[in-house]
């Protein structure tokens, strides 16, 4: 037992610091015992926490991308045939409305004409653009091609364009300029340009672009945590003294903000905001020392 102790006592220790934590890092749908947090990191509940897929839905419940077929409920797409009006199947990326006035599987982008520009621009993954003037109410798509970003002056085709393969283009509302996006990765980079400014990971203030933190939350509602700027990671934060805070030690989280504040990474486990692999390592653990003080 005592050897168990140790362990224990090792895997609750934090460096001292702000919460940061990986945003792949959740707990597993198995671990959470509330509805909420089930609902929270898009688990299925039906009086316990279920991976969200269809073979775990009961009939009342699977519908959607699901269907109820042989007494179980099994994974159904529709395929673009299925759609039956322009409206829906331009829904899908990988559909689009062809002259037959029929929903297809897309091929190329010539196949399809929309009822709006925007619509061109998702069909084939983003490999279509829009013609500038529409034909009996309709705009013909055409094959995307790398255009110089600067010359384009119409905000919409700008954001739905590039300039080769890895440089997309954006529009600068305070300059009225199309712009080539490079090396924007960071609240730093994006400089005086707000339409880069990460509204989550970022604030914009007096012209700048600057790194939030948890004091720029004025109100609780949005007082839980800051993503970077790739959402790789997250940093925690608590509402205590009227004000927003950054959290030292999952110790400060108290019941009630231990799962929501950390994305679903933490949860209460035995009165503590405990990490999920961080318990889930300590249970093995201990399985492991059980098995061998049998042995």
């Amino acid at each position: 037992m005592k050897q168990i102790n140790v362990i224990l006592c090792i895997l609750t220790i934090q460096i001292m610091g702000q919460i940061v934590i990986q945003t792949q890092q959740k707990c597993l749908c198995s671990d959470i015992q509330e509805q909420k947090q089930c609902e929270l990191i898009n688990c299925y509940w039906d009086g316990q926490c279920l991976d969200d897929t269809c073979q775990n839905k009961k009939q009342d419940k699977c519908y959607g991308d699901c269907q109820w077929q042989d007494e179980k409920c099994i994974d159904y797409i529709l395929s673009c045939s299925d759609y039956s009006t322009q409206k829906s199947c331009d829904q899908r990326n990988d559909c689009g409305w062809a002259s037959s006035e029929k929903c297809i599987q897309f091929k190329s982008c010539s196949e399809f004409s929309v009822s709006e520009p925007n619509l061109c621009y998702t069909k084939g993954s983003n490999q279509c653009e829009s013609s500038f003037t529409p034909i009996n109410g309709l705009y013909q798509c055409k094959d995307k091609v790398n255009v110089e970003c600067g010359i384009l002056t119409s905000k919409t085709i700008c954001n739905n364009s590039q300039q080769s393969n890895n440089v997309k283009c954006g529009w600068k509302q305070s300059t009225n300029q199309c712009l080539a996006i490079m090396n924007i990765n960071s609240c730093e980079n994006a400089k005086d340009w707000q339409e880069m400014c990460d509204i989550y990971a970022c604030i914009w203030e007096n012209g700048i672009c600057k790194i939030r933190d948890c004091t720029t939350f004025t109100i609780q509602e949005t007082c839980k945590y800051i993503p970077n700027y790739d959402y790789s990671q997250i940093s925690v934060c608590i509402w205590t003294e009227d004000k927003c805070q950054s959290v030292q030690s999952s110790d400060d989280l108290p019941q009630q903000q231990c799962f929501e504040n950390t994305n679903g990474g933490y949860m209460w486990i035995n009165d503590g905001c405990t990490s999920c692999t961080g318990y889930a390592q300590f249970l093995n653990i201990i399985i492991m020392l059980i098995i061998i003080n049998i042995i």
